[in-house]
């Protein structure tokens, strides 16, 4: 490495390689700032679909003539939701439809009804983290008044790996957007600022060795921010060292 090239070190030492660091760091931060709500609100929005397919089956029951279908139609309804029981309460009645293979007892309630957004976030941490073999009891307010409360019986599994296979999805796409965001930032910045810097260091360091010499004088770029004023500056200096000589 000559004299009049600018010294290098590793990624983390050199001015570029720290702006890439932070601005990568910067935006998985921000990613992961809002990846936890969005996986929150994955999980909320599967278990809203459970109720909304649990009403859809429940009407299709209750047009039966005394709410009387074949085990095999009912069946069908219910699996086509999702769901292994259905109870709906409307107007002093509870309609209950069960499936003939129920699981085993319920091990989580969930209430939809006024739920806040630090429980969803818990539940989703909950579910993730959980083996999917428990049995979920799903509370909501029917649509279109279809009731006072619709509640269903399911199963974990499948709602747990639709989430997590969601959340992986969204996590590498997050990934991705910060690594781009980081490059398209880093080269910005590059071209920017950290090239013209390189430029003045050389600049700076060929007067050092030979300041006698008229032609190692920057030559200004013309720009109109504070690296085109530190080439002015700069310009300027020889001829003053030297007159001063």
């Amino acid at each position: 490495m000559s004299a009049g090239e600018p010294r290098r070190g590793g990624l983390a030492r050199s001015l570029s390689g720290r702006l890439l660091l932070l601005t990568v760091g910067f935006a998985l931060a921000a990613q992961l700032t809002a990846y936890v709500p969005i996986v929150a609100g994955q999980h909320q929005e599967l278990l809203s679909s459970r109720i909304a397919a649990a009403q859809t089956a429940v009407l299709a029951l209750e047009e039966t003539e005394n709410n009387e279908v074949s085990p095999r139609l009912r069946q069908e309804l219910l699996a086509n939701a999702g769901v292994k029981a259905v109870a709906l309460k409307r107007d002093e009645a509870r309609l209950l439809f069960l499936a003939d293979d129920m699981p085993g007892p319920v091990s989580k309630v969930y209430d939809l009804r006024g739920r806040g957004w630090a429980t969803a976030i818990g539940d989703a941490a909950e579910a993730l983290w959980s083996g999917g073999d428990r049995v979920l009891r799903i509370i909501d307010t029917p649509r279109l008044g279809g009731g006072q409360f619709i509640e269903a019986i399911v199963e974990e599994r499948p709602i747990r790996e639709a989430l997590a296979a969601f959340a992986r999805r969204t996590f590498f796409i997050g990934l991705a957007i910060a690594m781009a965001t980081g490059a398209l930032v880093f080269l910005a910045l590059n071209l920017a600022l950290v090239r013209p810097m390189r430029r003045l260091i050389r600049s700076m360091t060929a007067f050092g060795e030979q300041p006698e010499s008229g032609d190692r004088v920057l030559v200004p770029s013309g720009r109109r921010d504070e690296i085109g004023d530190a080439e002015v500056a700069l310009a300027t200096l020889p001829g003053e060292v030297r007159h001063s000589l």
